[in-house]
């Protein structure tokens, strides 16, 4: 959910700075727009790069979890089996 809201900010930024024709007064839509892509590039890009990392699961011997008790992969004979 951390990725969606990045890039959420980044398509209302885009959506500010590109789509909205109408002022506010003492507001600057564009500048706040650009403002907001770059906080969601930044966002993402820390996002993708420093905190994924530490959400995967590893034991303290440093190993991933074992796979599935069950195999989902469809085997398909080959000629020495037949």
């Amino acid at each position: 959910m951390r990725i969606g809201s990045a890039i959420a900010c980044i398509a209302v930024g885009a959506i500010l700075t590109f789509a909205v024709t109408f002022s506010v007064s003492g507001l600057d839509l564009t500048a706040a727009g650009v403002v907001l892509m770059l906080a969601g590039t930044l966002w993402l890009c820390l996002e993708t790069s420093l905190f994924a990392p530490q959400r995967r699961t590893i034991d303290s011997a440093g190993h991933s979890p074992a796979p599935a008790p069950y195999d989902t992969a469809v085997r398909r004979p080959t000629a020495e089996g037949r």
